[in-house]
This record gives C-alpha cells, structure tokens and sequence, in this order.
C-alpha cells in the first residue's frame, strides 16, 4: 500500500500481498494456512484483512503480532499519521480498521470523518484502540462512525476477543463488544 512507513513494525518481515505490504512476524508465509479436509479438498481460508493506525513502533508490534498470531487475521499495512492512513485507505479497504485516537500528525477523528464523508462501506469493521478512553473520546469516535471503542491500557484483551468474534461471525450484523 503507498503510503506506509518504509520500516516494518520490529521482529516483522515485509513481503508483498496483492500490491500491499503485509507484516507477518514469522516470515512471508505465517498465515497462508492450508487446511485439507477429510475428503481431499485443499481449502485456503479467506483471511480478515487488518490495516493499524499506530503511530507507537513497541505498541503497533505488539498489536500486529497479537493479531496474526491468530491464523484468522492477516496484517496489510499501517500508518502512523492521519494522511498516510487516508491515502493508504483511498487505494484499498481492508476488512477491519483498529484506529489509535492521537498520532504523530492528524487523528483517528481525521481518518474517521474521511470514512464517513468517503462513504465507506458498512461491513467495514472499525475500530478505536486508545488511551484516551474518556466518555467524550468514545461519544465522537463512535459519533463517527467507529464500531467499538477501547482504552488501550485496560481493555486490549477484550478488543483482541472483539476481533475474534468479528471474524467468527464476518459479514453478519453483530452487537459492538461495548454494548451498542
């Protein structure tokens, strides 16, 4: 994806994906799991594509390998300003959006008004991962359009176990993970 950083998050490998960057911390091929069934059939699992919003190195790949560690989830880039991730996000979608709220230059507000004002699509999961976790964060990010909200120092799990149900149940209208 144009736009990046040029750096993989620390410990991840860069390698190409469709014209993407995908980070994979165990080299190229750590998700690009195969599963045969009892009958013979190979079945390649779609995988959730994931773009990160991180303008923190030792967060973003923390988060990162978090994510794939699960075989599900595959991470195609990140950005760590409002302009990087918009332009990013002007040539390809992902399937799930995790936004921190204050970055080096713009803000997760930024990135989700042009979300809105774009006209992305609904099944794009959006969500905040942030340390300002104050109800009037949360108000305007999920104002906003953001599906879920979590303060970062207290709730990653639970966002991490949001993803997890989002990804069980892709493409199928959910409650968010914080009730709304």
């Amino acid at each position: 994806m144009p736009c990046l950083t040029d750096a993989a998050p620390v410990g991840q490998t860069p390698t190409s994906f469709g014209g993407t960057q995908r980070y994979s911390p165990n080299g190229p091929n750590h998700n690009n799991t195969t599963i045969t069934t009892i009958d013979g059939n190979v079945d390649q699992p779609e995988l959730v594509r994931v773009f990160v919003v991180e303008d923190s190195p030792v967060i973003r790949a923390s988060l990162t390998q978090r994510i794939v560690d699960d075989l599900r989830f595959t991470v195609v880039g990140y950005a760590d300003t409002a302009k990087g991730a918009i332009e990013a996000l002007m040539k390809e979608l992902p399937d799930l959006l995790i936004l921190d709220l204050h970055l080096k230059q713009g803000t997760g507000y930024d990135i989700l008004a042009y979300l809105r004002k774009a006209g992305a699509p609904p099944e794009l999961k959006t969500i905040v991962l942030t340390n300002y976790a104050s109800p009037m964060h949360r108000r305007r990010a999920l104002e906003l359009g953001a599906g879920d909200f979590f303060d970062k120092s207290m709730q990653f799990d639970d966002m991490l176990d949001a993803l997890r149900l989002w990804a069980d149940g892709k493409g199928q209208k959910r409650p968010s993970a914080n009730g709304q």
